[in-house]
């Protein structure tokens, strides 16, 4: 009897261990099928990645983005380097099984932005504040992550009363190009170009017209007559009232000098005395109108003379076509060919005009 009994306990414990383990597969049979899948959106020239999940059936994740980093999030966000990196996603259920999936993403970033070449100088666009500039006129400002020198003119004396400077090695006998974006809270003008930072303070600084527009400025200057290693670039502003924009100031080596003079000659010509018309005949108007028009006709421009300089000056008393008040001369122009126009202009008021060829 003791023998059937204990059989008998080995019989049902057999079945029981059949029926458990059978249990078991049938559960995992009936368990969905994890599926692993994320697609991904770059932010253009940043780096960004942000990964969208789309897998199926799963509550646990891994990932592995390519570069040493990894995550558990569900929809995670990733900065990268430039490269080319495959990311895989691990996906898993609460009974642990799982399914894996990996893409590939290439980051392009965009090449980095070239710091202002001041040139001969130092901190010509004035983001390291007033670093290697002195003068009085010195008052560095930062608006929306620009820096510029501003400086304001309460009374009108001589143009160096104010001044702002940056002692910079000059070689007599050398051309220099200086260049700089300037305007004013007025029509008015200053004195801009190179010099001793010593007596006698020979310099070439001619007048630069300023408006309430930023204009790029480029003088070409020459150093005839004096030089040494204690020398500068000058803008002396004294002269009349206002405030003065300064910014992005560049002097290099080169050019032809034409654009040099004293710089308290009280020449308005920024050209200088020895003005280079180019392509052109008496871009001065030193000799008169001529081969200026009006429009393609044959009428000669209205030319007047003050103080020894002459220039052509017209009065618009009614608006209409931009054509119908206009200055020309005839020259040839080479199909394919790139121009620069310089030249001097400023108005009783704001106003624009057009300029150029054709």
């Amino acid at each position: 009897m003791k023998y059937f009994v204990n059989k008998t306990k080995y019989i049902f414990l057999f079945v029981l261990a059949i029926s458990f383990f059978g249990c078991d597969e049938d559960d995992e049979a009936n368990l969905p099928q994890v599926v692993a899948g994320f697609t991904f959106t770059q932010v253009p020239n940043t780096g960004a990645v942000s990964f969208i999940n789309i897998s199926e059936e799963a509550q646990r994740f891994e990932w592995d983005f390519g570069n040493g980093e990894t995550s558990t999030e569900i929809n995670p966000i990733r900065i990268f380097e430039e490269g080319t990196f495959t990311v895989t996603l691990t996906a898993m259920n609460i009974a642990g099984a799982s399914d894996v999936f990996e893409d590939q993403i290439t980051v392009v970033l965009p090449e980095p932005e070239a710091g202002f070449d001041s040139g001969l100088l130092t901190n010509g666009d004035f983001s390291n504040g007033g670093e290697g500039w002195i003068g009085n006129a010195l008052n560095v400002v930062t608006e929306g992550g620009n820096s510029f020198n501003l400086a304001t003119v309460e009374t009108a004396g001589n143009p160096f009363d104010v001044n702002l400077s940056q002692v910079v090695e000059i070689v007599e006998g050398t051309n220099y190009i200086l260049t700089f974006e300037a305007s004013a809270d007025r029509a008015r003008t200053i004195l801009a170009g190179i010099g001793l930072n010593e007596a006698p303070f020979t310099n070439t600084a001619p007048v630069v017209n300023l408006t309430t527009e930023t204009q790029m400025f480029m003088l070409q200057l020459s150093a005839a007559d004096f030089g040494s290693a204690n020398s500068r670039i000058l803008f002396d502003l004294g002269a009349e009232v206002g405030t003065v924009v300064i910014d992005n100031v560049s002097l290099i080596e080169g050019g032809d000098g034409s654009d040099s003079s004293s710089g308290d000659d009280g020449d308005d010509d920024m050209m200088g005395d020895d003005f280079d018309s180019g392509l052109l005949t008496n871009g001065d108007f030193e000799a008169g109108a001529a081969p200026w028009t009006i429009g393609v006709g044959a009428d000669p421009v209205p030319v007047v003379m003050e103080n020894g300089n002459s220039f052509y000056s017209v009065n618009v008393e009614a608006a209409g076509n931009a054509f119908d008040v206009n200055m020309s001369q005839m020259l040839e122009i080479v199909q394919g060919s790139t121009y620069t126009l310089t030249f001097d202009a400023w108005s009783d008021r704001d106003r624009s005009i057009l300029a150029g060829i054709g």
